[in-house]
């Protein structure tokens, strides 16, 4: 079995056309990990972390930039489009590899504040896991769009680190109290 039959193998297991008649919810959840990010953007703000607020904005822009660029460099089709039986109740313009989404759930990973109990940051995590699982449920990208995504989203913030995103908010004119 080669990569792609993988792929599409593993893709049928998890897909399931119930899941049409969900299709809202599904994509209120997804697209709710923008919401998260101003979330977690005040949350820091107003707890004077200003090096993690500028750490997560240029990060999550460098990064989604770089999926955009990877995305439209591979123009992998999405699985509705090339896979008999898969129907997707969202139709998107953009190529499927890798998932922007998924990217953007895992960078957060590296966000959400250690000081928060455990009993806030366990929902949070499964919310996070939630949001490439379902991407694979509604149809919109293969199994290797999400797992690619996801490794690209947990390693961003190392590659692209404060100390990078200090020096590039202070390039672009930071606010002048962000500069510490």
């Amino acid at each position: 079995m080669n990569f792609l039959e993988w792929d599409i193998f593993l893709l049928r297991k998890i897909y399931n056309p119930f899941y049409l008649e969900q299709t809202n919810l599904f994509v209120s959840l997804i697209f709710s990990i923008y919401l998260f990010l101003l979330f977690l953007i005040y949350f820091h703000y107003k707890k004077k972390h200003y090096s993690k607020v500028k750490h997560l904005l240029i990060s999550s822009f460098l990064g989604y930039c770089f999926v955009a660029f990877l995305k439209f460099l591979i123009r992998r089709k999405r699985p509705y489009e090339v896979v008999p039986g898969i129907v997707s109740g969202i139709i998107k313009s953009d190529p499927s590899f890798p998932s922007a989404h998924s990217f953007l759930s895992f960078l957060m990973f590296s966000f959400v504040p250690k000081t928060l109990p455990w009993k806030f940051r366990i929902p949070i995590y499964l919310y996070l896991l939630a949001i490439p699982i379902a991407n694979l449920v509604i149809g919109v990208h293969f199994p290797s769009d999400v797992v690619a995504g996801s490794i690209l989203g947990l390693i961003w913030p190392r590659i692209v680190n404060e100390r990078f995103c200090s020096k590039i908010f202070k390039k672009i004119g930071g606010l002048r109290k962000w500069r510490k």
